[in-house]
């Protein structure tokens, strides 16, 4: 959520309350990255898209898998750029 909140300026769950930004981790999908697309990168957004993913067979399956993915995107991300 970090990450996401560092390339968007926002936090992926908004809420008035940790209460009501808990349910909406649990119950909603994040905010669509789709309105930041000039800032963030495709790469990026597929793998946040995936990190955030409700459904753990839809997550990266290890930690390992989530770093290989992230240095991934921010490869693809430094060649869309250069």
């Amino acid at each position: 959520m970090a990450l996401f909140e560092l390339l968007t300026g926002e936090k992926p769950f908004a809420g008035e309350s940790v209460s009501s930004v808990l349910y909406r981790v649990v119950h909603e999908p994040p905010r669509d990255l789709d309105a930041h697309l000039d800032r963030v990168p495709p790469a990026l957004a597929a793998f946040l898209k995936k990190a955030l993913a409700k459904d753990p067979q839809a997550r990266f399956a290890d930690g390992a898998a989530f770093a290989w993915a992230l240095r991934e995107a921010q490869r693809a991300a430094a060649d869309r750029s250069a």
